[in-house]
């Protein structure tokens, strides 16, 4: 169904309304999508931009104003659209939809993509127009030079117009949204990979002779970290690149202005320790707490902290040390050779009176409870203010706690995995992560189970893995074997059901 929306003028006569061009009317199209009009709409046009929404969602209401001024600015591009996720439940669980507002555009031909950005008019105007460019831009050795004299970071790709690695780098372009692609045309066998870090004005090329040998998720790693920013003062958009770059990050937290000597100095170690490091600087004005959360007292300044390639352990480095070449060269190599200390502060231990049914570890009793001989130990790795984990910790994972009560050769325990209580060699990458470790006279086994955990498949798995057998215990009485998870009937802007596995 169409909605028109009409501007009110101080002086309107009904002529003018009735003379209203086509074209004008159309300028305030949105289109309202249900079950029956949304995928064959979807499929048919270019480029839409769908507003998935809740009637009582408040931040839904402020963007509404907004969604509409940018429809009007950006008719003519694409079609805009929106879906009532109340109304329209199906849609928006196929699309995976967890929060509203949630934004996503779909192109024909082209991977959709959720816009993440500020929810203001110029903020999606400019992510539009830039996701509106074809994949990769023809372009000419002139306007490369003319691009390399602003600071933004581009592919340049050398090679025959219908070069096959070319077109499988089409495929990588969504992967790679905070970078355009050029290419100038070349003869045969003259192709060439390249990238312009815009900040430190430098071109790398990348090492590659055919596609077979080509891999698109080493070109994504490499094309981020050759053109990352030297020493920047993090953001979120930046703080994303890096979640799956397997790199330190250091972060230099500061109040009032960067001395030059140590803007000068980590610009030069960012270009040294390239694909190792990555460096950000952090002022203290807009978020004390977030340098207390990385262990520093919030009462000396400069100070520096290290997060571990896991993007989880950290090393904090003395706020007495003087920050300079030789000393920070020495911190950062003793981390990259394993000689520095993570920093541990390990949680206070759970007083007996407030366990519940899936006992709770710190790092007090962590070790202990893996490394116990003679029995299977379920660990449970998951966060404790995350509704998914609270979820699975007092629904299926509770009902197997209850079930396995019983068995000798049996435990299982749950920690938080945000905290310092767990070791890096946990590979924690999504939450929640289940282990079941065992030691049978000499034997250790650690296997992880590789589903989002019920009742019935937890109960499976630990039959079919656990070195100590055990006979399946009944179902608890009155309790269906799989739980459905309840709808949220909060106020909250965000969708509370858990769907599916979360990255830390």
């Amino acid at each position: 169904m169409k909605i028109f929306f009409f501007i009110t003028l101080l002086v309107v006569v009904l002529a003018e309304v009735d003379n209203t061009t086509q074209e004008d009317k159309r300028s305030f199209e949105i289109f309202t999508l249900n079950n029956n009009f949304y995928g064959n709409f979807i499929d048919h046009e270019d480029m839409v931009f769908v507003k998935y929404y809740a009637p009582w969602c408040g931040h839904c209401k402020a963007l509404k104003p907004v969604y509409e001024n940018l429809a009007k600015e950006l008719y003519n591009k694409l079609k805009f659209a929106e879906v009532n996720c109340e109304e329209s439940k199906e849609i928006c669980e196929k699309e995976g939809i967890e929060g509203y507002p949630t934004l996503i555009l779909f192109r024909k031909g082209r991977s959709k993509k959720v816009y993440g950005g500020e929810r203001n008019v110029e903020a999606m105007k400019k992510f539009l127009e830039n996701e509106s460019l074809p994949p990769i831009i023809e372009s000419t050795k002139e306007a490369i030079e003319e691009l390399k004299k602003k600071e933004n970071s581009f592919v340049i790709i050398k090679s025959e117009a219908d070069d096959q690695i070319r077109n499988k780098l089409v495929e990588l372009v969504d992967e790679l949204d905070y970078l355009h692609f050029y290419a100038l045309n070349t003869e045969m066998d003259n192709f060439e990979l390249s990238v312009y870090n815009g900040d430190s004005k430098e071109l790398f090329t990348y090492e590659i002779t055919t596609l077979d040998k080509f891999n698109g998720t080493e070109f994504i790693d490499w094309a981020n970290s050759k053109t990352f920013p030297l020493f920047h003062q993090v953001n979120m958009p930046l703080f994303r690149r890096i979640e799956n770059l397997p790199v330190y990050t250091l972060w230099y937290f500061y109040q009032g202005t960067i001395p030059k000597v140590h803007e000068d100095l980590f610009r030069g170690l960012a270009k040294k320790y390239n694909g190792k490091f990555i460096f950000f600087s952090f002022n203290k004005v807009i978020s004390e707490d977030q340098v207390k959360h990385m262990h520093h007292t919030g009462n000396v300044y400069p100070v520096i902290s290290v997060i571990h390639t896991n993007k989880r352990n950290m090393y904090v480095m003395d706020e007495e040390a003087t920050i300079d070449e030789e000393t920070i060269n020495k911190y950062i190599e003793s981390i990259l050779n394993g000689t520095a200390q993570l920093y541990y502060q390990l949680s206070d231990p759970i007083k007996p009176e407030d366990q519940k049914d899936v006992f709770k570890l710190t790092g007090h009793n962590f070790n202990e409870f893996v490394t116990t001989k003679g029995k299977d130990s379920l660990i449970i790795f998951c966060v404790e203010r995350a509704d998914m984990c609270k979820y699975f910790l007092t629904t299926p994972l509770a009902k197997v706690a209850k079930r396995m009560q019983g068995i000798d050769t049996f435990q299982m325990a749950w920690i938080d995995a945000s905290t310092d209580d767990v070791s890096p060699e946990w590979n924690l990458n999504i939450i929640p992560k289940i282990y079941l470790v065992s030691e049978k006279n000499g034997e250790t086994k650690k296997v992880e189970m590789n589903e989002m955990p019920s009742e019935e498949n937890t109960m499976k798995f630990i039959m079919e893995n656990a070195l100590f057998k055990f006979e399946m215990p009944a179902p608890l009485p009155e309790e269906k074997k799989e739980e459905e998870v309840p709808e949220s009937d909060s106020d909250s802007e965000e969708v509370e059901k858990p769907k599916e596995k979360k990255e830390l």
